[in-house]
């Protein structure tokens, strides 16, 4: 299966040497600082950013924490909508809220292609697996990044970048194929293509 992918540790070097991107104004205020407030703003001030910062930096001087954001959502490519293309896409979680919704604070990790038709199987759950076998290759490069961190110069120190998923965007139809889900929202044995609980069992 040929699938359209750039390696994560590349894509993640052309963020942080854009100069245009890594400058302190484009950066969260409070990174690697307990929030104080209880009032909710940008990302800094969520449980899932300060409880990654807790659970993946042991050593503040040497490690550096830097969550990831996917963004996945499907294009049709012809006139006739038939034809289908998912670009996978991530920026980093420690970029404020005007920077995020910079195209340019975006790098494309790969592509998930409509197979049905071509070489695919025309069963639903054969096609749903063929979609994460394509999600597994393009994500491969990221993995490994994690099993063996970056080391890249913060503030002229050398540390070790811890790059966990902070969260995944899409629309509700790209979740449900993400987690397995049934898209149908009608009379459906089981919520989850994977799932063996009836859903009046629930």
């Amino acid at each position: 299966m040929n699938v359209g992918n750039f390696c994560f540790k590349q894509t993640l070097y052309s963020i942080l040497t854009d100069s245009n991107l890594m400058q302190k104004q484009n950066l969260l205020d409070s990174l690697h600082k307990a929030i104080e407030s209880k009032v909710l703003d940008d990302l800094d001030t969520g449980y899932a950013f300060q409880n990654g910062i807790v659970n993946y930096i042991k050593y503040p001087e040497l490690e550096e924490y830097v969550p990831i954001i996917f963004w996945i959502d499907k294009t049709h490519t012809d006139i006739h909508g038939r034809l289908k293309l998912e670009p996978l896409m991530m920026t980093l979680g420690v970029f404020n809220r005007e920077t995020r919704n910079n195209p340019m604070a975006w790098r494309t990790l790969g592509y998930v292609t409509d197979i049905q038709g071509k070489g695919g199987s025309n069963k639903s759950h054969l096609r749903m697996q063929d979609y994460h076998n394509m999600l597994n290759i393009i994500l491969k490069s990221y993995q490994n990044v994690q099993r063996k961190p970056i080391l890249w110069k913060f503030d002229g120190k050398i540390k070790a970048m811890k790059v966990p998923t902070l969260f995944v965007m899409g629309d509700t139809e790209g979740h449900d194929k993400l987690c397995g889900h049934m898209a149908s929202r009608g009379k459906i044995e089981y919520l989850c293509r994977y799932c063996n609980i009836h859903r009046d069992d629930r």
